[in-house]
């Protein structure tokens, strides 16, 4: 039998589930684990993995990739489609 303390904790729980989505709370996604599945070239996989690191996808920059060495406008390209698709859609 539930008592009516445990149903009142549940209905607190589900309200504030209610509120999390209705604000819109969207979680950011780390760059690290975000290219790891990603087939991607070369370039931009170790330019993520080993150069920007534990930054989120949503706060890179065009400024950040072309700030890396070695990295050009046609990794920047490729970072932006891969970013369009995947993140965008959050």
């Amino acid at each position: 039998m539930i008592e009516k303390k445990e149903y009142l904790e549940a209905l607190q729980i589900v309200e504030e589930y209610h509120k999390q989505i209705k604000s819109g709370t969207k979680t950011k996604t780390l760059a690290e684990e975000w290219v790891k599945d990603l087939e991607c070239s070369y370039k931009l996989k170790a330019a993520i993995m080993h150069r920007i690191g534990k930054k989120y996808v949503e706060d890179i920059t065009p400024f950040d990739i072309l700030d890396l060495r070695s990295i050009g406008i046609t990794v920047l390209r490729e970072f932006e489609q891969f970013k369009a698709l995947t993140i965008g859609n959050k």
